[in-house]
């Protein structure tokens, strides 16, 4: 029995076997095969092998499992079927076939190759107009000019993958990210304009306008140091922006342009000079060294309060400074002076004739001879006999180098009409009732008398005890006073609204401290009219004691030297 099963066995295994020979000795001879491929694990079909190729895989032969194909599956242990790529079969297509792009653009095509085995996919790429884009070797595209052309990848084996490329103009500003220097002005541009786009269009922006303006134009310009950013943007939503960096240019050297001497009382203005000159750290600071003899602000200007040098010297932020030596002299040595006017101009107490600026500066400064020319009571209008003007040609037979006139406190009191002035009359013929009359006529004779002297006048200071009244009044006529004196051409040093070189108004000067200015007691007096006018000056309040005129006179003295 057992026999019999193990001869059943055999026959049945035998039989297996020849029918497996048949049935491979059929797909050998026919080179048919019906196999099962797999790619990587995947299965690709099912399909009858007749010496061709399935799916660009040319069958080769049998193979031993550790040889090495494109393709290979197992058929029997340690043998199976083998498949070759073939080069010629191979597919290229790109990943993006229609490219739509502005002016600038950048971009990075793909190719995908059939089969996907890597051997040699090695491209070459063309572009048909590369005035409208190029293309690298590694297939970067560059869009340039407006219009449309076509993208070429070529394989080895000649095929090959085409993609259009569409190129439309970009709003873009032209030259990219700027670097200005503070206070530099630049004109921005625009790369030729969209065809759907016009200049009204657009508009300019900064983000930050401290550091640089821009005008609607798109002209810029440098504000402080930093970086910000500058667009241009459509209404219809396209934009471009570039970043604007400002820089300060440092000074590396700075000079002072000024004179080495210069006359006290006028003043002067020195300049910083900046290397390199477009410099925009062009604040500076200035210092001299002595205050007695000079003041300078801070802009430069320097007057000379006495004679005397003075080194100036000029910083700038950065530490950078240089000096000056600058000699201060007088215009005045050796010349002659004549004071008109009232009493103001005569002086109170301490000499026969009173003391004033007329006698100040004749006892504290170089000129050679001072008039004190003033009168008591008398007015600029000749409504009275004491005319100042009738007194005035009383010394036209005398040369004087300044002629120094004043008055208008007695017209004020006795509220002479103000009257009228001509702007372009100056033929000496005027109304002497009124107090721009008389003042016309004043000026008028004392510019035909000395026709190459300093005539200068001195506008009264006010006095603080005067009424509202008298106020407005005197108010009125130092403002119509002013105008005829710059008719005139006539310099004049305004005691009732100016101010001093130290910034302190001469109103002030003399009113705030009018308790040691103006208190007459304490002028010695020593004649009958001396006493008069003590008396009356304790009534008004009206005329400096000696403190006074001390306080007022050397500013009258460097006016003088300006004249």
């Amino acid at each position: 029995m057992n026999t019999t099963r193990k001869r059943i066995a055999w026959t049945i295994s035998l039989s297996f076997m020849i029918v497996l020979l048949v049935v491979f000795g059929y797909f050998w001879l026919t080179k048919s095969y019906s196999v099962t491929i797999y790619n990587e694990d995947k299965l690709l079909e099912n399909q009858t092998i007749i010496n061709q190729s399935i799916n660009d895989y040319p069958f080769l032969n049998w193979y031993k499992q550790e040889e090495q194909y494109d393709l290979a599956i197992t058929v029997l242990e340690n043998t199976g079927l083998a498949a070759k790529w073939d080069p010629s079969s191979q597919q290229v297509t790109a990943k993006e076939t229609i490219l739509n792009l502005a002016s600038g653009d950048k971009v990075q095509l793909a190719v995908i190759f059939y089969p996907p085995q890597k051997i040699n996919q090695e491209v070459v790429w063309h572009s048909e107009d590369p005035s409208i884009a190029t293309v690298t070797s590694k297939g970067e595209v560059t869009a340039y000019e407006e219009g449309t052309t076509y993208i070429r990848a070529t394989a080895p084996n000649g095929k090959e993958a085409k993609i259009e490329v569409t190129v439309k103009r970009r709003l873009a500003i032209k030259g990219g990210n700027l670097i200005i220097d503070v206070g530099e002005e630049v004109t921005l541009k625009l790369e030729e304009l969209p065809h759907e786009l016009t200049a009204s269009d657009l508009t300019w922006k900064t983000k930050d306008a401290t550091i640089l303006s821009i005008t609607e134009d798109g002209v810029i310009k440098g504000l402080k140091d930093g970086k910000t950013e500058v667009c241009i943007q459509a209404s219809s939503g396209k934009k471009d922006s570039i970043t604007v960096t400002v820089k300060e240019v440092l000074p590396e050297t700075v000079a002072i342009k000024g004179p080495n001497e210069a006359i006290i009382g006028t003043p002067i203005t020195l300049e910083a000079l900046f290397e390199p000159a477009n410099t925009s750290l062009k604040d500076v600071s200035w210092e001299i060294s002595d205050e007695n003899i000079a003041l300078i602000e801070q802009d430069g200007t320097i007057i000379g309060l006495k004679p005397g040098k003075v080194i100036v010297t000029v910083n700038t932020r950065n530490a950078k400074s240089n000096t000056i030596e600058l000699t201060f002299k007088t215009k005045t040595e050796g010349k002659t002076a004549i004071f008109f006017g009232d009493s103001i101009t005569y002086g109170s107490g301490g000499t026969p004739k009173g003391y004033s600026w007329a006698n100040y500066i004749s006892d504290h400064y170089d000129l050679k001879d001072v008039v004190n020319a003033g009168k008591p009571g008398w007015r600029i209008s000749n409504t009275k006999n004491n005319w100042i003007t009738s007194f005035v040609k009383e010394y036209q037979d005398e040369e004087y180098d300044y002629v120094i006139l004043h008055g208008g406190t007695n017209d004020i009191s006795a509220k002479v009409p103000l009257g009228e002035y001509q702007k372009d009359d100056f033929s000496g013929n005027y109304d002497t009732t009124t107090f721009l009359g008389g003042l016309e006529a004043y000026i008028y004779t004392a510019k035909k008398q000395w026709p190459k002297a300093h005539i200068g006048y001195i506008i009264n200071y006010a006095t603080p005890n005067s009424n509202k009244n008298r106020v407005e009044l005197s108010e009125s006529y130092y403002e119509a006073m002013k105008e005829v004196l710059d008719k005139w051409d006539i310099a004049y040093l305004d005691l009732y609204s100016g101010s001093t070189l130290q910034g302190i108004s001469y109103s002030e000067l003399l009113k705030v401290d009018s308790d040691t200015y103006l208190k007459d007691e304490q002028t010695p007096v020593i004649s009958d009219a001396a006493k008069d006018l003590a008396n009356r000056a304790k009534k008004y309040n009206l005329h400096l004691n000696a403190e006074g005129y001390e306080a007022v006179s050397p500013h009258i003295y460097l006016w003088m030297n300006s004249l």
